[in-house]
């Protein structure tokens, strides 16, 4: 299992690629640099996601913009967001 999945509890909808997409992709798919992400995640998630990797969140502000993550009841909610592993990510 990736360390997105396992630190993060992130479900990985999709993985773009220069020039293809892989949806859904397995437990033991490899993310390269350069990927772009689509995933869901908590809020909560994705905060720590942004402060503890080096991982880019398209849109960030945008998204994060859009609800209260101190709600009592962010941990229900689940959003979409894209990722992109940057050039020389090990993630």
């Amino acid at each position: 299992k990736s360390k997105l999945k396992n630190d993060y509890n992130v479900v990985i909808l999709s993985v773009k690629r220069t020039y293809e997409t892989i949806y859904s992709p397995s437990d033991e798919f490899i993310l390269q640099e350069n990927d772009e992400l689509k995933i869901t995640t908590s809020p909560e998630n994705l905060l720590k996601i942004r402060s503890e990797t080096n991982l880019v969140i398209k849109n960030d502000e945008k998204q994060l913009g859009d609800f209260d993550i101190n709600e009592k009841n962010s941990k229900n909610i689940e959003k979409l967001y894209e990722v992109l592993i940057p050039a020389g990510s090990m993630f």
